[in-house]
């Protein structure tokens, strides 16, 4: 299971998702914040990676050529 938080720091929109990142509900809970923040106009966003416990091609390919 994926929980992803985001703050604002100087201007930028900072996700941090938690936990597994892989093909499905986990990936799509990132793909959806961040979709979330661009259409809030949102046009400066970092994804902090460092609290993912395991990720995998399929969930990377899952949230990333779509954003």
């Amino acid at each position: 299971m994926t929980n992803v938080a985001s703050r604002e720091v100087d201007g930028v929109s900072v996700v941090t998702p938690y936990g597994r990142i892989v093909f499905g509900e986990q990936s799509n809970a990132v793909r959806e914040k961040v979709k979330s923040l661009i259409a809030e106009g949102k046009k400066k966003i970092v994804l902090n990676m460092k609290d993912i416990d395991y990720i995998d091609s399929s969930g990377l390919e899952g949230w990333s050529p779509r954003i």
